[in-house]
């Protein structure tokens, strides 16, 4: 394990090159930007794009110790997602300064060889600005979007997953029917006795009130057959048919009751003698 302090803008930094590669301790840079370690540390710990494990460092007061330590893409992935709208206004320049920059020291500190343009300072166009924030991302974009490609495919999956429990669901329901037992108790035995009431009150056959009762509850499910096809009546409209069954039985009481007032009241002459 070698320890490398380098400068940067006035900072003093310091990588970790390890067999592994180069490793950067998270703590200097946040004391460098204003920033507290303790959060930060927790965020990257949450995020499955960060590689930051725990190595020996040099602390503050000189001494290695265990210090947690991010690689080159996870560094550059976590200065890209600071806002530079949320720290402080004496330390936005700074921190706008490595997000551009410290791609390009690395590079020629630890090797990979320097760019043949510099990056631009804060001072430079919008434009400009927008151009080298680009190019410093292009090493963390790949992470981005394969995470995105992750949350986006386990979104889809948990879709699925609830529109074939849904279907499933539907089958099931649609699958079941009442059978002929219920289809007697709860279905033909409501529709008996409201067509026997309207056969009394209009002085006609239950026979054909039983066709027109039995049409009229049919065209409201939208459930159409004859003879016993009331047996195979899904489970799922058994509610609403019964619903509608005890609206049909409440308004041929009254029917019932309103001619049965009509009889008992005696007629008025038509001319007084």
């Amino acid at each position: 394990m070698d320890i490398v302090k380098f400068k940067f803008h006035g900072d003093e930094l310091e990588g970790v090159r390890e067999v592994s590669g180069v490793w950067f301790p998270l703590r200097p840079m946040c004391r460098a930007l204003g920033l507290q370690p303790n959060p930060q540390s927790t965020k990257l710990k949450s995020q499955p794009w960060a590689t930051a494990p725990l190595l020996r460092a040099v602390g503050e007061d000189g001494k290695k110790r265990q210090m947690l330590c991010l690689d080159r893409r996870t560094l550059l992935m976590w200065l890209a997602t600071i806002d530079a709208n949320r720290v402080a206004e004496a330390v936005r320049p700074k921190l706008i300064v490595y997000q551009l920059e410290i791609s390009d020291v690395i590079e020629r500190v630890f090797g990979g060889g320097t760019r043949s343009t510099p990056a631009p300072s804060p001072e430079s166009s919008p434009a400009t600005l927008a151009v080298a924030f680009s190019t410093a991302l292009t090493e963390v974009l790949p992470a981005l979007f394969e995470q995105l490609d992750r949350r986006i495919q386990a979104a889809i999956e948990r879709m699925d997953q609830r529109i074939e429990t849904a279907l499933d669901a539907r089958a099931r329901s649609l699958t079941f029917t009442i059978g002929r037992q219920r289809a007697r108790t709860q279905i033909l035995s409501r529709l008996r006795l409201i067509s026997e009431r309207r056969a009394v009150a209009c002085h006609e056959s239950v026979r054909r009130h039983r066709g027109i009762v039995d049409a009229e509850l049919r065209a409201h499910l939208e459930f159409f057959g004859s003879g016993p096809a009331w047996a195979n009546l899904p489970e799922s409209r058994l509610p609403k048919a019964i619903q509608e069954l005890d609206r049909m039985a409440v308004e041929s009481e009254r029917l019932l009751c309103a001619v049965d007032r009509a009889r008992a009241t005696p007629q008025q002459p038509l001319f007084k003698h």
